[in-house]
């Protein structure tokens, strides 16, 4: 899958699982094990922070 501009999609966090909900429409759930990031973020496409008991999702949608 390619954004906009052309760019692959990539996720900051480590996916686990995919599920498509619609035609256009897909989840992605992510489990960083027990890596929380930095609260310090420059780039959200890259990068990320999160507490020890927090998850993650991405909800991708295209036309």
């Amino acid at each position: 899958m390619r954004k906009s501009n052309g760019e692959p999609l990539i996720f900051a966090h480590k996916t686990e699982g995919i599920t498509v909900l619609s035609s256009r429409k897909l989840l992605a759930i992510h489990d960083d094990d027990r890596i929380i990031g930095d609260p310090q973020i420059n780039d959200p496409e890259q990068e990320f922070y999160r507490e020890p008991y927090q998850g993650a999702y991405s909800l991708v949608e295209w036309q």
